[in-house]
């Protein structure tokens, strides 16, 4: 590694902040499977006492749930033999119904190549993964499946929920157990709960955001998405939340947890094949 990479960070850091970009920071940096560099830097935000950033802040994940969570608890399942990539939408989730649906395979999903459009202003009439499941069959395709790739958020929506019906269990709940709790990711969590005053001091608030309703300050209350049956009321699983620790941990380990936890489960189906022969 480069000998001057911690100056050239602790630079960077410190001059975005003493610039306005963001009253704090947390950089974790990994090479070949180790640590190399890790700091905090300026505070949670701009109010005067405002705790210091440390390797242990919390900070909102936002879309990279969908890497951490959703595409993870994806392959987890695909390599248990649950999940067909190859397969249809439709077949996991069928009230995927409409005709120019029918191509969108999960693969596609992942890829990002189904079609779907990049973005439409659902949450301000739908509430809950039924109706956004509704309102995605419903809109037209903004190409046909497979002929590129355009990032869309009604993607993971989707894999959300073939992932959640293949696992009978909410997103939450299925990557608490798979994927949190084996790689013992103690900051990662959906909705931290701000009553604990200890806990409170280390969640970053996030920005003001007038699309999402205003305010969503410490990470914990969805106000648009499938994760909102009404206006700041949860549903299924809101965007994750965690630190720079945690987060470098699943870099590092999430390959090696995904592949023990598909060993076990054709264990476990093959163990079952031969009780029943």
């Amino acid at each position: 590694m480069d000998s001057t990479l911690p100056a050239r960070l602790d630079s960077i850091a410190r001059i975005a902040i003493a610039e306005g970009a963001a009253p704090g920071a947390s950089i974790a940096v990994g090479r070949y499977g180790r640590l190399v560099h890790l700091r905090g830097y300026g505070t949670l935000d701009y109010s005067q006492g405002s705790p210091a950033v440390d390797p242990s802040t919390i900070y909102d994940l936002a879309s990279l749930t969908k890497v951490v969570a959703t595409t993870t608890a994806a392959m987890i399942l695909e390599e248990a033999g649950k999940l067909d990539l190859s397969k249809p939408v439709s077949s996991y989730v069928p009230e995927l119904n409409a005709p120019d649906k029918a191509a969108i395979t999960v693969r596609m999903l992942l890829t990002h190549s189904g079609g779907l459009e990049a973005y439409a202003p659902l949450y301000r009439t739908a509430r809950g993964m039924a109706e956004y499941l509704k309102e995605i069959n419903a809109r037209p395709l903004a190409y046909p499946p497979g002929t590129q790739t355009v990032y869309s958020d009604w993607d993971m929506v989707l894999m959300q929920a073939v992932i959640e019906r293949i696992a009978g269990m909410s997103l939450e709940h299925y990557t608490d157990g798979h994927v949190v709790a084996p790689l013992r990711l103690n900051d990662t969590q959906f909705r931290p709960d701000t009553n604990d005053r200890v806990l409170r001091r280390r969640i970053a608030p996030t920005i003001a955001d007038s699309l999402r309703g205003g305010p969503l300050q410490w990470c914990t209350t969805p106000t648009r998405g499938p994760w909102a049956e009404s206006p700041g009321t949860p549903a299924c699983s809101p965007p994750r939340a965690t630190s720079p620790c945690s987060l470098r941990r699943f870099s590092t380990a999430a390959p090696s947890t995904a592949s023990a936890s598909s060993r076990r489960s054709r264990s476990h189906a093959g163990r079952r094949v031969r009780e029943s022969a």
